[in-house]
C-alpha cells in the first residue's frame, strides 16, 4: 500500500506540473502544447506501427501455415486416388476390356474360340472378385458411378469428388493472407514515418517566431520566454525566480544564434532526430525479413508438394503403361510357345487367343491413356490440385530458385535490420551523452568537451551505419 500511495502522489505531482506548464496562453505554453502533441503522435505512430508489424508477421506466418495445410491435403487426396484406388481400377478396366474382346472374337471363330471363352470367363470372375471387395465402400470401383462408356474409369472425376469432400481445405487461400500482411506492413511503415512530418512541423514552428524577432521584435525577450529561466536551477518547474515559464524537455529545443552551447544543442537535436526517425526503416527492414522468410518457407512447401503429387501421377502412368506392355508381351510369348504345340486343335485355339490379345492391345492402350491423363478444368478438379499434379521438373527447379532468392532477400533484409538497430543504439547513446554534456556545460562542469566529442563520434558511427545499411 505504501508503494501504491507513493505512485499516486507522484502521478498527481506530474499532473500538477504538466498543468502549470500548459495552462498559460503564452508562446512558451503554446510551444509546450506542440511538444506534447508532437511527441504523443510520434509515440502513437510507433506503437501503431509495432502492432501492425506484429499483425503483418502473423498474416505471413498464416500464409505459410495455410499453404502447408492446403498442399498436404491435396497431396494426401492425390496419393490416395492415384496410389490406392487407381491401380486397382486400371487392372479391372483392362481385364473387363480383354474379356469383352475375347468373347467377341470367340463368337466369330466358333469352335476355335473355346480357349478364348475360357479365358474371358476367368477374367470376368477376376473382375467380379475385385469389384465385390469394394462394394459399399464408396470407392472408385463401388458401383458404376465412375464407369465410362469406353470401359475406363473416370479417375479425374473421382479425384475432384475426393477433393470436394473437404471444401474448407480447398478454399484455403494463402495469397489472401499474403495480401493482408502486405497491406498491414504498408500501414505500419506509414505510421512509423509520421515522425518525419511531425518533426518538420515542430522545428518549423520554432523557426518562425525567431525569424519574426529578427525583423523587429525583441529577440532576447523572446528567447527568455521560449527557454524559460534556465539559470535558476529550479527543478520543480515553477519558474518563480525570474517570472519565466517552464518549458517541456520532450524535444530538444533548436538552438538560437546567441546560445552559448548551440553546437552541443545541435548535436543533441541530431541525435534525438535520428533516434526517433530510424525506427521507421528498422521496422521496414524487419518486415521485409519476415516476409521473405515466410515466402521462402512457402516455396519450399510448394515444391515438396509438387514433387509428391506429380510423382504419384507419374508412378501410376508408368505402372499403367507397363500393364499394357506386359499384355502385349504375353501375346507374343503365347505365339512363340505355340510353335511347339503338337495338338492341332489346341494350337489353333492358342493361335486365336494370341491373335485376340494382340489385337486388343490398342483398345487397352486407349483405356489406360484415358485413365492416366492429368486432370483438367473440365474434370472439376480445383486449380491448386491441377497445378501440383501437373508440375514438371523444370517447375520444381523454378520453385527452388525462387526459394533461394527469397532466402537471399531475407538475409539481406536481416543485415540491414541489424544495421539500423545498431544505428538507433548509437543515436540513443549519443542523445544520452549529449544531455549529460549539456548539463556539465551549463554548470561549468568538467569533461563537457570530452562528452561533446563522444557525442559527435557516436553520431558519426550512427550515420556510417545507416550508409552501410543503404549500400546494396
Amino acid at each position: 500500500m505504501t508503494a501504491l500511495a507513493t505512485a499516486r502522489r507522484a502521478a498527481r505531482a506530474v499532473g500538477r506540473r504538466a498543468g502549470r506548464i500548459v495552462r498559460s496562453g503564452s508562446r512558451v505554453a503554446r510551444a509546450n502544447w506542440r511538444q506534447l502533441v508532437v511527441t504523443g503522435l510520434i509515440a502513437l505512430g510507433v506503437a501503431a506501427s509495432a502492432i501492425l508489424t506484429g499483425q503483418a508477421t502473423g498474416e505471413w506466418q498464416s500464409m505459410t501455415r495455410q499453404e502447408t495445410k492446403r498442399s498436404a491435403a491435396a497431396v494426401e487426396d492425390i496419393t490416395f486416388v492415384y496410389g490406392a484406388e487407381a491401380p486397382q481400377a486400371v487392372r479391372v478396366a483392362v481385364a473387363e476390356a480383354r474379356a469383352g474382346w475375347l468373347e467377341l472374337d470367340a463368337g466369330m471363330r466358333g469352335d476355335d474360340g473355346a480357349l478364348e471363352r475360357i479365358e474371358a470367363a476367368s477374367e470376368r470372375q477376376y473382375v467380379w472378385q475385385l469389384r465385390f471387395a469394394e462394394k459399399g465402400k464408396g470407392t472408385l470401383l463401388d458401383g458404376d458411378a465412375y464407369r465410362r462408356a469406353d470401359g475406363s474409369y473416370d479417375i479425374q472425376r473421382r479425384l475432384a469428388a475426393t477433393r470436394a469432400a473437404n471444401p474448407e481445405l480447398v478454399r484455403l487461400d494463402p495469397d489472401e493472407a499474403l495480401r493482408t500482411g502486405d497491406r498491414k506492413a504498408r500501414w505500419a511503415a506509414l505510421c512509423a514515418t509520421v515522425a518525419v512530418p511531425l518533426l518538420a512541423y515542430y522545428y518549423l514552428m520554432q523557426l518562425l517566431p525567431r525569424r519574426r524577432s529578427r525583423n523587429g521584435e525583441n529577440a532576447e525577450g523572446d528567447r527568455r520566454e521560449e527557454h524559460g529561466d534556465e539559470g535558476d536551477g529550479d527543478g520543480d518547474g515553477d519558474g518563480a525566480s525570474g517570472g519565466g515559464e517552464e518549458e517541456l524537455d520532450e524535444i530538444p529545443p533548436m538552438p538560437a544564434s546567441r546560445d552559448a552551447h548551440r553546437r552541443l544543442m545541435w548535436l543533441t537535436n541530431i541525435a534525438w532526430i535520428l533516434f526517433t526517425v530510424l525506427v521507421a526503416p528498422q521496422l521496414y527492414f524487419g518486415n521485409q525479413e519476415q516476409r521473405a522468410q515466410a515466402l521462402a518457407a512457402r516455396e519450399g512447401t510448394r515444391v515438396t508438394a509438387e514433387i509428391q503429387a506429380s510423382g504419384a501421377l507419374d508412378a501410376f502412368q508408368r505402372e499403367s503403361r507397363r500393364l499394357v506392355l506386359t499384355h502385349d508381351l504375353k501375346a507374343a510369348t503365347r505365339e512363340y510357345v505355340n510353335l511347339d504345340t503338337q495338338d492341332a486343335v489346341l494350337a489353333a485355339q492358342q493361335e486365336a487367343l494370341a491373335h485376340a490379345d494382340r489385337d486388343s492391345g490398342a483398345k487397352l492402350g486407349q483405356i489406360v491413356a484415358a485413365m492416366s491423363r492429368a486432370p483438367g478444368p473440365e474434370d472439376g478438379v480445383d486449380p491448386v490440385t491441377r497445378a501440383l499434379i501437373g508440375a514438371s521438373p523444370a517447375e520444381w527447379k523454378a520453385g527452388l530458385r525462387r526459394q533461394g532468392e527469397q532466402l537471399a532477400a531475407a538475409d539481406k533484409a536481416s543485415g540491414r535490420n541489424n544495421h539500423m538497430t545498431v544505428a538507433i543504439l548509437f543515436a540513443g547513446l549519443a542523445f544520452s551523452i549529449s544531455a549529460l554534456a549539456m548539463l556539465r556545460a551549463r554548470t561549468a562542469g568538467p569533461k563537457a568537451g570530452l562528452l561533446a566529442a563522444g557525442t559527435a563520434v557516436l553520431l558519426a558511427a550512427s550515420v556510417l551505419t545507416i550508409v552501410r545499411a543503404a549500400l546494396p
